[in-house]
């Protein structure tokens, strides 16, 4: 008889036991959950087992299966206690670490995004050491770190440590190139007295395909940069298309200082025609003087081919910032410039009849024959200078550009309001 009522009872827990499979368990991802101060986020228990429905009771009266927090202080512990369908109770406890700085990698200077002025705070902050960031990566989302206690204008250097190990250096350049999403959009003020930031270029000129050659200069020999650390700024195109992919930019000989004296940040938006460029030493070394800073090599889109004449390509330098060896602001004068990009030149109406035609060895004035008084010619290179002047006296005037560079002239027949203007061309 007890033999029997023993083999029962096995059979009824071993009922119970496939009726309720697993036992109920509760437990979170880990005893310690680190968090940012004032940095909202929700919390929830691993439920596995038991049976449903259940219910949750979190030790601050909350009953959600997932609890909201928002630290304000630095240690927290939570209890939730669940029970299930049948009654059956787990518990489970964590601890909710706060910490001061929330980091999101590749914002080194706190500004929102990752961008290439972020790299001045990098060059500044460079070879320091601080506190490993917990269970720290490089995604974009902001991530519990202790202070360091060593700021700059207020950025505490934790976050100049994008990869979070402890230590400020190039492999913190990963994370800017990483979360580089937008262009820069702010800079700072534009001095009227500052160093001048201007781009000259490999040519008066340039066709569709050529490849063009823009080197980005700081300060004049009469006008010179103090204690240059480091400088931020983007090259906004306009008027003309480039080749997507095209972009390059060559740093040697930067006034700067030769790699691996600098380091670099830079990318391009090919929908925007914006090429960002960050350069800064890390050696708290400042430069005076003036000289290059990089070259940006682009292409010029083929398409434009399909238009007739001379397009101009518009090179403005934006969103500046230039610091010194403390971080503090460098005078700039940022100065814009452009190219004219040539597609073909057609015979070039002046009005009334008035034309000018590209020949091979000079161009072909003409006018019709009711004009008969003597009028004066003369041609310009862009910057103004009188390179040729002559009277016309008859309906053709052939004009020689042997000695001429190639590129684009200005042509004006005429005086007062009788003056016509033409852009022309010495192929």
């Amino acid at each position: 008889m007890q033999r029997l009522l023993y083999l029962i009872l096995c059979y009824i827990v071993a009922g119970i036991t496939t009726l309720h499979g697993q036992s109920l368990s509760v437990e979170f991802p880990a005893d310690t959950i680190h968090a940012c101060i004032n940095e909202g986020f929700e919390i929830g228990p691993s439920v596995t087992g038991g049976q449903a429905p259940y219910t949750y009771d979190w030790s601050d009266g909350t009953q959600d299966s997932v609890l909201t927090i928002l630290p304000t202080q630095t240690l927290y512990e939570y209890q939730v206690i669940v029970t299930d369908g049948t009654g059956e109770v787990d518990s489970a406890t964590v601890f909710i670490h706060a910490l001061d700085e929330c980091v999101w990698p590749g914002d080194a200077n706190g500004d929102g995004a990752a961008n290439n002025q972020d790299i001045l705070n990098l060059g500044l902050a460079y070879g320091h050491t601080g506190y490993v960031r917990p269970n720290a990566h490089t995604n974009w989302i902001g991530q519990p770190a202790h202070s360091w206690a060593i700021h700059h204008a207020g950025i505490d250097f934790a976050h100049v440590d994008g990869d979070g190990n402890g230590l400020i250096d190039t492999n913190d350049i990963l994370p800017i190139e990483k979360n580089y999403l937008t262009p820069s959009t702010s800079g700072q003020p534009t001095s009227p007295n500052g160093s001048p930031l201007y781009v000259q270029f490999n040519g008066a000129n340039a066709q569709p395909g050529d490849t063009v050659v823009a080197t980005v200069l700081f300060g004049t020999v009469v006008n010179q940069f103090v204690d240059l650390h480091g400088i931020a700024f983007s090259l906004t195109l306009e008027g003309v298309a480039i080749d997507s992919g095209s972009v390059q930019v060559n740093y040697n000989q930067s006034v700067l200082g030769q790699q691996p004296e600098i380091l670099t940040v830079d990318k391009a938006f090919y929908d925007k025609q914006i090429v960002d460029i960050g350069i800064t030493r890390f050696d708290s070394i400042g430069i005076s003087g003036f000289g290059k800073l990089a070259e940006i090599i682009v292409v010029i889109d083929e398409i434009i081919a399909k238009k007739a004449g001379i397009e101009t390509m518009n090179f403005k330098l934006e969103d500046v910032v230039v610091i010194d060896r403390q971080g503090q602001l460098v005078p700039v004068r940022p100065v814009a410039n452009f190219i004219n990009v040539i597609t073909s030149i057609p015979e070039i109406e002046l009005e009334e009849d008035w034309s000018v035609a590209t020949l091979e060895e000079e161009w072909a004035l003409s006018r019709p024959a009711y004009q008969i008084l003597p009028t004066p010619v003369q041609v310009f290179d862009l910057q103004g200078r009188l390179i040729y002047s002559t009277m016309m006296r008859g309906q053709r005037l052939n004009i020689p550009f042997e000695k001429l560079n190639r590129g684009v002239y200005l042509l004006q027949a005429g005086s007062g309001k009788n003056k016509r203007n033409a852009k022309i061309f010495r192929p």
